[in-house]
């Protein structure tokens, strides 16, 4: 065959520059909405499976499977359809597929927890999101082969659609990440999604006259509005008296009898009375009895300390209340304004600070006598605040005497306690002296508090009947030095997020989880 039959036999199936437009349109809006699905996706995963390594493991792995499945699927039917009646069809179908995720969220979510935290996650991915991406996956092939004209620019055209749908992934993931999430809702953005597909499909049935499929993308968009207009989520759980949702997280405040508990992600980060203004969290009161003794240790009259993780606001609020000046760092501006409303915490005694605790270390020019890191997302802690580089920062952040403290969650002996021995042994490569202490010496599974500094700290335990009680003694040197480099922190941590996940759920009801 000559190259002149081939061209002629590839014959451009547009019939006018509008059809191409609407292409054009359509693979930059489903690249778009690619990203969108994966960002919601752990969003919805969070508050139920928490936010941690295995849920982006397993979101990543059901998009890379399902747009896999969907570029050989795409394939295999552009070259024995080529038709742009399936190939709408099919992105009416995604959109169809999208509007049901908030609907069967929820009891896909229960269903899956027998399978435990891990396979529950992926398994739950997998049901809500595989079909809708498998059918924008084929877009891509689909759409290049009813772009192609001639073989000879094969090559330009596939680039120009490629680049053409990552360019709408990265609008996707910006929109989602700064707007659509702290504006609009998860259900909404999932409808609003849907509606866009269907906008899509019937704008191309409606200019070549199929009736009936319009029809069906006029009843799609007609049901997806009347759910956004008329939601019928019902009122939130009884308990639940704040809820959120950000780039950073889902918030929910709990209410019960008269406490009020701070839930970020499903793990509860904060424990409050609010009646008798007492902290009901035991790693807050060793925080303060830590600080309390190293103040009583010292000749100072007056104390700059240093809180980064503001949650509740109990720790700063306690030591403004002994005098001290303190600096908060938090990266969640929500955060400060649900501490006032529902922890009495006043924004208008400290300086508050609101950015990413790393980038604040590397600007800062003060020098505090104490510095807290109490920093989790969800139940994992920040890898990059684990690190040597960054503990150094933090030294450099201290005065002479000053002390570190840190709040973590961990495992002391067995399986899983790497993560533990890793902070410990990275510690000891920044600072001299260490000290270690517990909120339960009958749980495995607890709240642990390192305490490092520059300066000798046996006069915690010498000085303090409360930290002489709970102190423990990790001699064993097996873990990781954490740096930028090399830090394993997310995996070594998975056999603590995977026990607090479940301990989450035998304690807090689904339907506080979910709704």
């Amino acid at each position: 065959m000559s190259k002149r039959d081939e061209s002629q036999k590839m014959s451009h199936p547009f019939q006018n520059r509008a059809d191409f437009a609407l292409l054009l349109l359509t693979v930059f809006l489903c690249g778009m909405i690619v990203l969108v699905l994966e960002v919601l996706g752990s969003r919805v995963l969070g508050p139920y499976f928490g936010i941690s390594l295995f849920i982006w493991t397993s979101l990543i792995t059901i998009t890379l499977i399902s747009l896999s499945l969907g570029y050989t699927a795409g394939g295999f039917l552009s070259d024995r359809y080529q038709s742009r009646d399936l190939f709408y069809s099919l992105i009416l179908g995604a959109g169809l597929s999208i509007m049901f995720i908030p609907m069967i969220q929820k009891p896909v979510s229960l269903a899956m927890t027998s399978l435990g935290p891990r396979l529950g996650c992926l398994a739950t991915a997998f049901v809500l999101f595989t079909l809708p991406l498998t059918l924008l996956g084929m877009v891509a092939p689909f759409s290049l082969k009813l772009s192609l004209n001639e073989l000879r620019r094969a090559g330009k055209i596939s680039g120009n659609l490629y680049a053409l749908s990552t360019l709408g992934g990265i609008l996707g993931t910006l929109l989602v990440g700064f707007w659509m999430i702290p504006n609009l809702g998860l259900k909404n953005i999932f409808l609003m999604t849907s509606i866009l597909l269907s906008v899509l499909s019937g704008s191309y049935f409606l200019m070549k006259k199929k009736w009936v499929l319009s029809c069906l993308s006029l009843l799609l968009i007609g049901t997806n509005l009347a759910m956004i207009v008329y939601p019928s989520d019902g009122s939130l759980h009884s308990e639940i008296i704040y809820k959120s949702q950000s780039y950073y997280g889902e918030l929910k405040v709990l209410r019960k009898e008269a406490l009020h508990m701070l839930m970020v992600d499903g793990a509860i980060q904060t424990a409050y009375q609010y009646e008798t203004r007492q902290s009901k969290a035991p790693y807050t009161r060793l925080i303060e009895e830590i600080i309390q003794t190293d103040r009583n240790k010292s000749e100072r009259k007056s104390f700059h300390g240093a809180v980064i993780g503001l949650g509740g606001g109990i720790i700063p609020e306690a030591e403004y209340k002994m005098g001290d000046a303190v600096d908060i760092v938090e990266i969640d501006p929500r955060i400060p304004e649900v501490a006032q409303a529902y922890f009495q915490f006043h924004p208008e005694r400290f300086r508050l600070v609101l950015e990413d605790a790393r980038h604040f270390l590397n600007e800062n020019r003060e020098k505090y006598h104490y510095l807290v890191l109490d920093v989790f997302a969800g139940e994992s802690s920040p890898f990059y605040l684990l690190s040597r580089e960054c503990f150094e920062q933090i030294k450099r952040s201290l005065t002479e005497d000053g002390i570190l403290v840190i709040n973590s969650i961990g495992l002391f002996s067995g399986e899983g306690s790497d993560f533990t021995a890793s902070i410990n042994r990275t510690l000891h490569h920044t600072f001299p002296h260490q000290a270690l202490f517990t909120t339960s010496l009958k749980d495995n599974f607890s709240n642990y508090i390192f305490v490092a500094s520059t300066k000798p700290l046996e006069y915690l335990t010498s000085d303090s009947e409360i930290l002489n009680r709970q102190e423990l003694h990790l001699t064993d040197r097996t873990g990781i030095l954490l740096t930028d480099n090399y830090n394993p922190a997310d995996y070594l941590e998975q056999e603590t997020a995977l026990r607090w996940r479940i301990a989450i759920w035998n304690s807090t009801s689904a339907g506080i989880l979910l709704d």
